[in-house]
């Protein structure tokens, strides 16, 4: 693919994370295919895959709620092929706020993103989750662990 696609899909996943974190269902709905999903790894704490337009909203609502997240620091986009990746911290509840690193890939098809996965950063296990949940004062329950 070219530099002018791998430059779009940065500036298309920019957009995405903007629809969301400023509440534009609507327009974040439109950036995804009708095939969407989203796949949580096992080592996160809403392990699963969720399909659907619909399913980031839920999702997106559910972690936030639950897990006790104050905000996001989007560190780096880096795009290649039909794919881009994003190096991310959620911020949870905690003085300072406590960081969990993120990797999220997402998966064009037809200009639109088809799927988007989430991993953890390297080290960063669901036992260390549930270890920042008591830290950061959150309840930590098996829903929110995702067993």
């Amino acid at each position: 693919m070219s530099r002018e696609t791998e430059e779009r899909n940065i500036k298309y996943v920019q957009d995405l994370f903007a629809a969301t974190g400023g509440g534009d269902w609507k327009t974040a709905e439109s950036m995804l295919t009708s095939d969407f999903f989203v796949t949580e790894a096992d080592t996160l704490p809403f392990a699963g895959v969720y399909r659907g337009p619909k399913a980031l909203q839920e999702l997106f609502e559910m972690v936030m709620s639950a897990a006790g997240v104050v905000g996001l620091d989007l560190h780096q986009i880096t795009a290649g092929g039909d794919r881009a990746v994003a190096l991310l911290d959620l911020l949870l509840e905690g003085t300072p706020p406590l960081r969990v690193p993120l990797a999220e890939t997402f998966r064009f098809r037809d200009g639109k993103v088809c799927e988007i996965e989430m991993q953890t950063a390297a080290g960063i296990d669901r036992s260390s989750l549930e270890t920042w949940g008591r830290i950061a004062g959150l309840r930590v329950t098996r829903s929110l662990l995702g067993r």
